[in-house]
């Protein structure tokens, strides 16, 4: 028996509840040994560790509220998830500048692989739900 256009929307809603799980402990693993450095090394990364914590945290509400018809929760995924995209970015830019280094495959995976995933699979959730006009 097929699947029905409803039936995989919700399918898809679990597997993006699934990766934002995974995102958000990394996120939050992230702010917690970046605030223990803060502390270790004098506030080196205080920003680093307030920014990521408010990123885990955001991730985590999301992720609760995260529905097919609720728009704003994926709104927020998606300016977190470019957030997280452009910090790459910049990651990558003073990486090879400054290191003169190849980017670690776990900030390729963490930062790149995963925030690409959220995005394309809450393009095929917005595709999927019909749009409602107000009258």
């Amino acid at each position: 028996m097929a699947a029905t256009a409803g039936e995989r929307t919700h399918g898809v809603i679990d597997l993006v509840r699934v990766v934002l799980l995974l995102q958000g402990a990394i996120l939050a693993t992230a702010a917690v040994e970046a605030a223990f450095f803060s502390a270790v090394f004098g506030g080196a990364s205080a920003p680093s560790a307030l920014l990521t914590g408010i990123a885990a945290l955001v991730v985590f509400i999301a992720r609760a509220r995260l529905g097919p018809a609720r728009r704003r929760g994926r709104r927020a995924l998606y300016l977190v998830e470019g957030a997280i995209l452009l910090s790459f970015g910049v990651d990558v830019i003073l990486t090879l500048l400054i290191a003169r280094t190849s980017v670690p495959p776990v900030a390729v995976v963490t930062q790149f692989a995963i925030p690409v995933a959220v995005i394309w699979l809450l393009g095929r959730v917005s595709l999927a739900v019909p749009v409602v006009e107000a009258a």
